[in-house]
């Protein structure tokens, strides 16, 4: 990475954690767990994965429980030291002081942003929409580039996530003109003509082994989770 900076001004390189003080904390766009259920537990190891990256394991309860904090607040972010009371509270059993835990958090954290399982921004993140409105619309640049084909997309902070396949086949229909009826008939033309996949059970099916009440089913759960993607990725406009 190049830094660019002023003619004369002084560039410490050392990472000092002390300095997390300063920082705002998001979890990294796309950051999910490798399993659907998880339990935070001291014994157990919790994998987390960016999308075309491999999982990293954590080991600590402390740092599970931030990361998953920070997933489930995503695209958010939240201010070090509010972070810092916010674990202190979710301590059970033996408790940390604050003055420990917060330089064990300082650590750790520096650590998971040199290994890009966090991002970290001198200022909060603008409150963006984390509910649909009943003409669902995502961000313009978004749409257009799943309408091109990709699968990579820019949110509306700038980054990059990987959408999957029933997210980037809906995500050009979010155009503030179809309501839920009108996406679940595209969603339904997109099955029956097999672009995108519909799995039951782990199993991938076909419309024609469906009945009309399962497939509408599925359609509507499908896409009360894409929509709910959508808007934990910073993807939505209204």
């Amino acid at each position: 990475m190049t830094l660019l900076c002023h003619q004369g001004l002084a560039v410490n390189r050392e990472l000092d954690p002390k300095l997390m003080s300063h920082f705002y904390v998001a979890a990294m766009p796309f950051l999910q767990t490798t399993h659907s259920s998880v339990e935070v537990n001291s014994l157990a190891t919790i994998y987390f994965q960016k999308p075309n990256s491999q999982p990293i394991p954590i080991n600590s309860s402390l740092i599970q429980r931030t990361l998953l904090y920070l997933i489930d607040i995503y695209p958010s972010n939240i201010y070090f030291l509010d972070l810092v009371t916010y674990l202190h509270l979710q301590q059970d059993g033996a408790t940390l002081s604050t003055p420990a835990l917060t330089a064990i958090l300082a650590q750790e954290l520096l650590s998971l942003f040199c290994q890009e399982l966090i991002s970290l921004d001198l200022h909060a993140t603008p409150l963006l929409p984390t509910t649909h409105s009943d003409y669902p619309t995502a961000i313009p640049f978004a749409r257009w580039q799943a309408a091109q084909g990709q699968t990579t997309v820019v949110n509306s902070l700038g980054q990059l996530g990987q959408l999957d396949e029933f997210t980037s086949q809906l995500l050009p229909h979010l155009n503030g003109k179809n309501n839920r009826v009108a996406l679940l008939k595209i969603m339904r033309t997109l099955v029956e003509q097999q672009h995108v996949t519909v799995i039951l059970d782990e199993q991938e099916v076909l419309c024609s082994q469906l009945t009309e009440l399962d497939l509408l089913k599925i359609l509507n759960l499908y896409l009360d989770e894409t929509l709910q993607i959508i808007a934990r990725y910073a993807l939505l406009v209204a």
